[in-house]
């Protein structure tokens, strides 16, 4: 009798833990693209890139190409440059470098910059590569792909 006890005892519990094995929650997340598309129009002394999310007109000047909006440099292949600015309550930081010494290859980083108690937290938006002759090869935009 104590045998049989220990085998009923015994299959209640592997078939237990089968079950309770069984019983995790899938949740799959779908990724989203946003239709990003990019016209990019190159004048004399100025370039237009068109985007679904706006318009941005640069012109040219001593140091390279800024946006004629707000009159920051955009595009630049004279100097590595890193320079911070606001809009409204948020800081953004611009990174222009040359991407690597082999190449005539540079690249334009925009981030948003979290401040924390300790450190900067800095988050990429977007990032423009471009040859020595201003024109675009890339854009990296980081918003582009989010889960539901």
């Amino acid at each position: 009798m104590k045998k049989v006890l220990i085998i009923f005892f015994t299959c209640v519990f592997i078939v237990n833990m089968h079950l309770s094995c069984r019983r995790t929650v899938e949740t799959e997340l779908m990724p989203t693209l946003t239709d990003m598309k990019y016209k990019i129009e190159y004048g004399h002394d100025t370039i237009v890139i068109e985007s679904t999310s706006g318009l941005d007109t640069l012109c040219l000047g001593r140091e390279g190409y800024v946006n004629k909006e707000d009159g920051l440099l955009f595009l630049s292949t004279q100097k590595d440059t890193v320079f911070h600015y606001r809009v409204l309550n948020h800081e953004y930081r611009v990174v222009i470098r040359r991407v690597s010494s082999d190449t005539a290859m540079y690249c334009t980083s925009t981030y948003r910059v979290e401040r924390a108690m300790a450190d900067d937290d800095f988050w990429l938006l977007t990032a423009y590569y471009y040859d020595d002759g201003y024109v675009i090869k890339k854009i990296v935009r980081s918003a582009l792909v989010s889960f539901e």
